[in-house]
């Protein structure tokens, strides 16, 4: 049989390549790759890496150069590869990393939370900032992360297990298990804060606290959550 005639000499990675890659996008364009599972330790997430690009790796990409690697969450890449995936697919599950720098900690981790992101958090202490407040994020805010990509944030303050932890403005639950993690009892009471409005507007949110932040360790802590 006579091959056809083409103005171009054919192989796999010209018009085939550009057939595929036409239909891949069309078919998975509402797909989203790169999904971070987060394994039992917390800190580790297990990834599909384009390892020629070191993005996460897209449907597209070379098989050849996809492994699946064990990494430290704020190492993870958070964008599927644009080298060898179009922007159709580069996009599905990518959002705006929303911008949380001068948030307190708790609003930022609510913040990042409900875009659908998880947060890693570091601490520096910083004279000149408020105590738990974000100073830097990565990735910055404005570029585009797959959901359930990690967000580091850098907040002003001691690391978690020196002083008694920040809980105000945390869900009951979260502060609970902030307070445990760092390896101290912890006594709820549900009581709404003196401010009517206020306490509707942070039902079940922690209001108060003692001891206070940063203080001295005690061995417990006492927080007041509203209704």
């Amino acid at each position: 049989m006579e091959p056809p005639r083409t103005s171009i000499p054919v192989t796999g990675g010209s018009w085939p390549a550009e057939v595929w890659g036409t239909f891949a996008a069309t078919v998975l364009a509402d797909t989203p790759f790169g999904q971070l599972d987060q394994l039992e330790d917390g800190s580790t997430v297990r990834v599909a890496v384009d390892t020629s690009t070191g993005y996460l790796a897209g449907p597209l990409c070379p098989g050849e150069h996809v492994l699946a690697l064990d990494l430290a969450i704020e190492a993870a890449p958070t964008i599927v590869c644009p080298i060898h995936n179009p922007d159709s697919i580069v996009q599905a599950g990518a959002v705006d990393v929303p911008n949380v720098l001068g948030l307190g900690l708790a609003a930022a981790v609510r913040t990042l939370q409900d875009s659908g992101f998880t947060v890693v958090t570091r601490y520096s202490v910083r004279e000149s900032l408020p105590m738990h407040q974000v100073w830097d994020q990565l990735p910055q805010p404005g570029q585009p992360a797959q959901l359930g990509a990690p967000i580091t944030i850098t907040v002003s303050g001691f690391e978690p297990g020196t002083v008694t932890p920040l809980v105000l403005g945390f869900p009951a639950a979260d502060a609970v298990s902030i307070v445990e993690d760092a390896g101290l009892s912890v006594t709820v009471i549900t009581e709404a804060e003196s401010d009517a409005e206020a306490a509707a507007a942070n039902g079940g949110l922690v209001w108060a606290q003692s001891p206070a932040p940063n203080s001295p360790l005690t061995g417990e802590v006492t927080i007041w959550v509203n209704p």
